[in-house]
C-alpha cells in the first residue's frame, strides 16, 4: 500500500487526480454529502468514460439542502442515457456527510478520502485534504472500503425525476434553516419500488441458530452503541458478539433468546466494530424482528421442537452456532407460525 496525501494545492488537486486515475478504471463508487454543477462538470466526461465500459456508482445526500437540483438532473439524464451503468442514488441518512472516492482497475485500486465534496471548492480549492491510498483491489482494506459503501448504498433509494422536483420545492423554502428533517427528507425521496426496505422475509433466508444466553450488555456497550451508531433511533434492538460475525445484513437469523425467553426469526440490519476494549466483546450485531414470527418459550415449543431434533440445551448454548439444515428451515418456520390453541 502507498499513502499520500492531496492538498488541493495547484497541480496536488482531487480533480486532477480523479481524471488520471478514472482512465482504465472498471469501477468507481463515489460517496459524498454534497454535488453541484460546477463540481460534477470537471469529471463528468471521465466518469461517462467509465460508464461506457463498467460502472460508476455515485451516492449523495441531501443533507443541508447543500446538493443543487441542477446537478441532480444532469446526474439523472447521464443514468437513463447510460442504461443505469452509471448509476445514483440518495441516501436516506439526514446528516449523509460521506467523502469517499474508489477507483478500481484490473488489479490496482485508488481510495481517496477526506474533506472534498463533489464541488468546485471541493475538488480544486486550498483549505481541502485528502487521503489518497493505492492498493491491491483484492487486499483488506480495499474490501472493507467497498463494503463500508455497500452498506451506504443498501440505505438509499433510486434517483427519480419527483425526488429531484419536490427536493427543489422544499429548498426554495429552506432558507436560513440548516436541515432538512427526517420527515421531510422521507417525503422528498418517497416510495421506491425498487429499493427493498420491509421488514418481510425472504423467499430463500439465510438461517443460523443463536442463542443469547449470557447476562444483559453492560453500561459501556450500551454506551458505545447509544454515542456512535444511530441504531436507538432506527427501532433496532441489538447484541455483543465475541467472535467476527459470519453474517451478512440481510440475513435472517433463527434466534433463541433465552433472555426474553422467546424464539423469533429476525432480519439483520447493521454491524459495529468496537475499536476500544470492552469487556463484553467487540462485535456488535443490530437487528429487527420479522413480524409474526415469534414464539414465547413454553414447554408445548420446547416438545415440538425436540421433534425436529433442537433441544433445549443446545439452543441456548451461547457458544456455539450451527447452521440450521435447509431441511429444517421450511420447518422451523411453520413451527414459528403455527396458531397457538
Amino acid at each position: 500500500m502507498r499513502f499520500a496525501f492531496v492538498e488541493n494545492a495547484g497541480p496536488d488537486n482531487v480533480r486532477d487526480v480523479l481524471c488520471t486515475e478514472l482512465k482504465n478504471a472498471r469501477e468507481v463508487c463515489i460517496a459524498v454529502a454534497f454535488v453541484t454543477s460546477n463540481g460534477l462538470d470537471r469529471v463528468l466526461q471521465p466518469l461517462r468514460n467509465v460508464a461506457a465500459h463498467g460502472k460508476v456508482h455515485l451516492l449523495t445526500g441531501l443533507y443541508q439542502h447543500f446538493t443543487e437540483p441542477s446537478a441532480l438532473q444532469a446526474l439523472l439524464a447521464i443514468q437513463k442515457q447510460t442504461r443505469g451503468r452509471l448509476s445514483v442514488r440518495i441516501s436516506r441518512e439526514p446528516a449523509f456527510h460521506r467523502k469517499l472516492y474508489m477507483v478500481a482497475k484490473r488489479s490496482s485500486g485508488v481510495i481517496v478520502v477526506g474533506s472534498s465534496n463533489l464541488t468546485k471548492e471541493g475538488l480544486r480549492s486550498r483549505g481541502e485534504l485528502n487521503a489518497l491510498l493505492r492498493l491491491p483491489v483484492q487486499s483488506h482494506g480495499f474490501n472493507e472500503a467497498r463494503r463500508i459503501f455497500k452498506e451506504d448504498w443498501k440505505y438509499a433509494v433510486d434517483l427519480n425525476e419527483g425526488q429531484i422536483q419536490r427536493y427543489g420545492q422544499k429548498r426554495l423554502r429552506k432558507s436560513g434553516r440548516p436541515a432538512l428533517t427526517s420527515s421531510e427528507l422521507n417525503d422528498i425521496l418517497g416510495a421506491n419500488p425498487g429499493h427493498r426496505i420491509a421488514d418481510e422475509p425472504q423467499e430463500r433466508p439465510s438461517m443460523r441458530r443463536v442463542a443469547l444466553g449470557r447476562p444483559e450488555a453492560s453500561e459501556k456497550s450500551k454506551r458505545i452503541v447509544s454515542e456512535t451508531t444511530d441504531w436507538d433511533d432506527r427501532g433496532y434492538e441489538w447484541w455483543v458478539w465475541d467472535k467476527k460475525p459470519k453474517w451478512r445484513t440481510g440475513d435472517n437469523i433463527l434466534l433463541f433468546d433465552c433472555l426474553s425467553e422467546c424464539l423469533s426469526l429476525i432480519r439483520l440490519k447493521a454491524f459495529a466494530e468496537s475499536k476500544v476494549r470492552n469487556p463484553d466483546g467487540k462485535y456488535f450485531v443490530a437487528y429487527k424482528e420479522v413480524p409474526r414470527y415469534k414464539r414465547r418459550y413454553t414447554a408445548k415449543l420446547w416438545r415440538e421442537l425436540k421433534a425436529i431434533g433442537i433441544s433445549k440445551r443446545s439452543a441456548c448454548d451461547w457458544r456455539r452456532t450451527p447452521p440450521v439444515k435447509a431441511t429444517l428451515a421450511k420447518e422451523l418456520k411453520a413451527l414459528i407460525l403455527r396458531v397457538k390453541k
